[in-house]
């Protein structure tokens, strides 16, 4: 699928329909085997997206959209769906994460110690999240708009730990699933991330419905738990590729912004110096501000107004700049040496991929998305940094090491 959008018009949102553009895409897509994926009123249940185009013209594409373009009656039927179908496999698994965490939706809670509620137990912090992100609501009485705020979920989970979740799950491999949705990561005896659905095969709970093989079988890949129509209306794509997720959503303002000379000076500054701000959190273990438990802070955290500028704190040429998961509106820069520094929770990021910047240059402003507590930037330093693998190479360090940042506010 591609994303279209103009110049005039970039934000990926429904006023695309009044363009031109879209009306030149209406008369000739087809042309080339492209449809528009989610038309008004199309049997989904998706909003109008008229920036969405699917590539539907070999036989294979046309095979795997066939259920989806067809009726409404035949959709919901969900007739076309068999094991080997990547949707079958995903109503399976939203079947088995809703057996063990709510047996069906029919022990939905509140539960008393973590307030966890509805059919897939979402904690109020993880609820609030999907809500303001996709504006789909994990407790609604909604069926469709319950399955559809999980699999925004763990989307977002994978992005969070660096795996495509969803297409694990629906090329079948449950069990890689399961490791990473259910189970407690542990370091030194410490909880170091938690479990998104603990019910899981395997997980945190060890839940006993998973010794039965009859069961374990049934709402496997390959078994017959996802029949229920009202789970056929999940879209994937509308996941991965949400407007709120895109560089082009406006929380990327690079219209200002003047290249830098990209060069380091080797002694990295303060991004807020100048500011009055308070450190929140500092570097290492501490108790998690919204999940609880324990948990290890790879930066620290600067806490100050929502839209005050931050500047690079050293020179470099920016790397990743986008939403990250929990860290929200997300910026990394490599200053070379295998030294690089990241800024989370940003307002709006001014810099983009492959901009150079200065010593000092504003590239963004505090906000407080993602997973926050309050306007603030998460600040992280990283040595033996290496460009081939942005989100994962070297060795987040104390940035005390480099800045004398004030002491943490208690």
């Amino acid at each position: 699928a591609v994303d279209v959008g103009t110049n005039a018009n970039p934000r990926l949102e429904a006023s695309f329909a009044d363009t031109p553009e879209y009306a030149w895409m209406q008369a000739n897509a087809s042309q080339y085997g492209f449809e528009l994926s989610f038309p008004d009123g199309n049997s989904q249940g998706v909003d109008f997206e008229p920036w969405h185009w699917r590539f539907v013209g070999s036989e294979q594409a046309q095979q795997t959209f066939a259920s989806a373009s067809g009726s409404q009656a035949g959709h919901n039927q969900g007739s076309a769906s068999t094991p080997s179908d990547p949707q079958h496999r995903l109503r399976q698994y939203l079947a088995r994460i809703a057996l063990g965490e709510s047996n069906r939706g029919t022990k939905i809670g509140p539960n008393t110690k973590t307030g966890a509620y509805g059919e897939y137990q979402f904690i109020p912090s993880t609820r609030d999240t999907i809500l303001e992100r996709y504006g789909l609501d994990g407790w609604s009485e909604n069926k469709a708009e319950r399955d559809q705020a999980t699999v925004a979920l763990i989307q977002d989970f994978g992005e969070e730990v660096g795996t495509d979740i969803i297409g694990l799950i629906e090329a079948g491999n449950f069990k890689a699933a399961d490791d990473l949705l259910g189970k407690h990561v542990y370091e030194n005896g410490q909880v170091v991330r938690w479990g998104q659905f603990t019910s899981l095969p395997g997980g945190a709970e060890q839940h006993h419905l998973w010794n039965d093989p009859a069961i374990l079988a049934q709402y496997g890949p390959n078994g017959d738990a996802g029949q229920n129509p009202l789970l056929a209306s999940i879209n994937t794509n509308s996941q991965r590729c949400n407007p709120a997720l895109l560089a082009s959503n406006g929380n990327i303002d690079n219209s200002n912004f003047q290249q830098g000379t990209g060069e380091a000076l080797g002694t990295l500054k303060d991004p807020l110096a100048g500011q009055q701000y308070v450190v929140t959190s500092n570097f290492g273990w501490r108790t998690h501000p919204t999940k609880g438990g324990t948990s290890y802070h790879a930066g620290i955290d600067l806490a100050w107004d929502a839209g005050t500028p931050f500047r690079a704190a050293d020179g470099g040429e920016v790397v990743v700049s986008q939403w990250y998961g929990d860290y929200g509106n997300y910026i990394l820069v490599d200053h070379g040496g295998g030294l690089a520094t990241w800024y989370a929770h940003n307002q709006t990021n001014y810099v983009k991929v492959g901009d150079k910047v200065s010593p000092g240059q504003v590239i963004g402003t505090i906000g407080s998305t993602g997973n926050s507590t309050g306007p603030h930037i998460d600040f992280g330093v990283v040595e033996n940094f290496s460009r081939a693998d942005v989100f994962n190479s070297g060795q987040p360090v104390n940035p005390r090491k480099y800045i004398n940042f004030p002491a943490q506010r208690l």
